[in-house]
């Protein structure tokens, strides 16, 4: 069974493979014949029948882009190794190069988004331009938010060195980061891998570690934090965006109310965490919690672990129950080498799953043979299915909002968590119920606090013109305690966490976790009444971007704008701490 990505048979030979240059070319050649074609020509803007004829040409440019493999070959070596400047220095030449392919392409959506009002929605009623009557959507509604050509062009560039050359600056200087713990050297990723499963005090012991880490790097993390925000708030000044998560909703195609009451909700129901938490310190026999002591599994003399070849075992049991589909496209990654299993030095922190048209699916593991690796293994898995089937789509609608993103791979971590908990001695299901409602707390509650935090640190930023670190630090701490609750002491350096949340470098990403964790549990339910469900699940699965996510789950019977929907899921997680409650009492 193969644990490290085959990226010499799945995409290039070696960082020097001469395969690379061509691809790149084939990009450029693509824009450049695009672009010769439709600059002067602008029939398009005048009749739909042209318009029909532009928009099939740039479709397939547009597939061509989003392949873009040798961009996301570097970017798979770049997280394989987080050393090797070479690797990253080449990976930021190609995106740079990428932009500029990408730039000679710009003027054509810019130039449907001159298209008078009257007419825009003249042709979002022609039946001959149905095929794209989203996409005109969404180009249209972003029409307010355009600049010139050469702005674009301008802010495309800048992208690298404003925002990219500082995040990977930040997490070369984190995964550098060495941590002893009784006489063994951890990479930061592993620490936090690690710290979960130990007892309270040699977990009390790593986490000063930790904080010492990331005390020891926050000085560049202060610095990329106020440039990446700053960066924002100029480009979102150019563009108009009223609020700092303006552009993010719309990229997402997520309307802002249905975020803004899924934010109240989860925000005014904290003592849900609350409650949970204290329940957790009771449990574990402590009369206050640390930070680190959120993510404690439940200790025990007798916990089953999971090896990866067990969790493969099992992962292919549970998607054979649910659709023959999902099990062959999982043994088919599994034999090409299309995951990387293993914690190492050097190598990239957490787990992700990354997809394009025409490449193979590849998913980033840090395993550790727990059932927390299990659920993470049937997590990407759902990213994955997701991914795969979305490519049924037309390119234009392939990549799915990030908005959906985490709905199919909670909905496939659920099912895993399932057969664990059916298979789990009595004892176990405690410590396994616990884990999986802490994994839906940090999902929704933390994340939503995550929400909070980026809202207030991009205001302060942008009023006051940068934050120091112990006041980032600060904030960061303040936001914690408030979904943690009061049994937890957090002590000063806590607040460095933000050194090494990457998701908050993805500006307003997170909500999308409590949107997926909820909307899942709905799905999950459903399918358990009945399992013809699946067929209501695939057709999400296989939509892709091709309707805004609120017409996507309304086709299968879910109201994302309801306030009575996103409580049935806060009720359900209530649930789960109920039966925790009982069994233990």
């Amino acid at each position: 069974m193969k644990t490290t990505w085959q990226l010499a048979t799945l995409f290039y030979s070696s960082d020097s493979d001469p395969a690379i240059a061509r691809d790149m070319q084939k990009m450029k050649r693509a824009a450049n014949r695009f672009a010769k074609k439709y600059t002067h020509d602008k029939a398009y803007l005048r009749n739909a029948r042209a318009l029909a004829a532009a928009l099939g040409e740039y479709e397939k440019v547009h597939e061509v882009f989003a392949w873009a493999q040798p961009v996301l070959y570097f970017y798979l070596r770049k997280d394989a190794d987080t050393g090797n400047q070479k690797v990253a220095a080449r990976l930021n030449q190609l995106m740079t190069e990428y932009t500029e392919y990408q730039n000679a392409i710009l003027f054509f959506e810019l130039a449907l988004q001159t298209i008078p009002k009257a007419q825009q929605q003249r042709l979002l009623r022609n039946t001959s331009l149905a095929a794209w009557h989203y996409f005109l959507e969404r180009v249209f509604a972003a029409t307010k938010h355009a600049l010139d050509e050469s702005a674009e062009r301008v802010l495309n560039l800048m992208l690298v060195p404003s925002y990219e050359m500082w995040v990977q600056a930040q997490q070369k200087m984190l995964m550098q980061q060495v941590i002893t713990h009784r006489n063994k050297a951890y990479s930061l990723p592993e620490a936090l891998n690690t710290i979960k499963n130990l007892p309270v005090q040699q977990r009390r012991s790593l986490s000063k570690g930790i904080n010492k880490a990331l005390a020891a790097v926050a000085d560049i993390a202060e610095a990329e934090i106020n440039a990446v925000i700053t960066h924002k708030k100029i480009t979102d000044g150019l563009r108009g965006y009223k609020h700092p998560y303006t552009e993010r909703l719309l990229r997402d195609q997520v309307s802002e109310r249905t975020v803004e009451i899924l934010r109240s909700l989860v925000t005014d129901s904290f003592s849900i965490s609350h409650r949970f938490y204290a329940l957790k310190a009771r449990m574990h026999g402590l009369s206050k919690l640390a930070y680190y002591d959120r993510s404690a599994v439940m200790p025990s003399k007798t916990a089953q672990s999971f090896t990866h070849e067990e969790t493969v075992k099992l992962q292919k049991e549970v998607l054979g129950a649910v659709d023959a589909r999902y099990l062959e496209i999982f043994e088919s990654m599994v034999q090409r080498g299309q995951f990387d299993v293993y914690p190492r030095k050097g190598k990239g922190g957490g787990a992700y799953c990354l997809s394009a048209p025409r490449i193979p699916t590849m998913i980033l593991l840090n395993h550790t043979d727990d059932a927390t690796s299990a659920l993470t293994l049937a997590h990407e898995m759902g990213h994955a299915l997701h991914s795969h089937f979305s490519k049924t789509q037309q390119p234009l609608y392939v990549q799915y909002s990030t908005a959906v993103a985490e709905v199919a791979s909670t909905f496939f971590e659920n099912l895993m968590f399932d057969a664990l908990i059916e298979r789990a001695k009595p004892a176990d299901k405690v410590r396994l119920l616990h884990d999986h409602i802490a994994s839906a707390i940090a999902s929704v509650f933390r994340q939503i606090a995550f929400y909070n935090f980026e809202l207030e640190l991009h205001t302060t930023i942008r009023e006051q013109g940068g934050m120091s670190k112990q006041d980032i630090a600060q904030l960061m701490n303040r936001h914690m305690a408030a979904y943690l609750g009061p049994v937890f002491e957090l002590v000063e350096d806590d607040g460095y966490s933000f050194a090494y949340v990457s998701h908050i470098r993805r500006m307003f990403y997170v909500y999308s976790y409590a949107y997926g964790e909820l909307i899942s549990r709905s799905l999950v339910q459903r399918y358990k009444q009945d399992p013809q469900y699946i067929q209501q699940v695939h057709t999400f699965l296989e939509s892709g971007c091709s309707a805004s996510p609120y017409d996507i789950f309304k086709r299968i019977g879910i109201n994302t704008n309801s306030k009575a929907f996103w409580q049935e899921g806060l009720l359900a997680i209530e649930r789960d701490i109920d039966q925790l409650e009982s069994l233990i009492a």
